[in-house]
C-alpha cells in the first residue's frame, strides 16, 4: 500500500519488494516448502 503511494520511488520500492519477496520465500521455504512452492509458483 506505502509503496503505491509513492510513485517517484517505483526502482526502490521494486527493488525493495524483491528482496522482502526472497527473504520470505527462503524462510517459508526452511519453514513450509510447501507454500514456498505456492509462491514461487504466483
Amino acid at each position: 500500500m506505502a509503496l503505491r503511494r509513492k510513485k517517484k520511488q517505483t526502482m526502490s520500492g521494486r527493488f525493495k519488494s524483491a528482496i522482502t519477496g526472497r527473504f520470505l520465500s527462503h524462510a517459508s521455504a526452511a519453514r513450509w516448502p510447501k507454500t514456498s512452492y505456492r509462491l514461487n509458483r504466483r
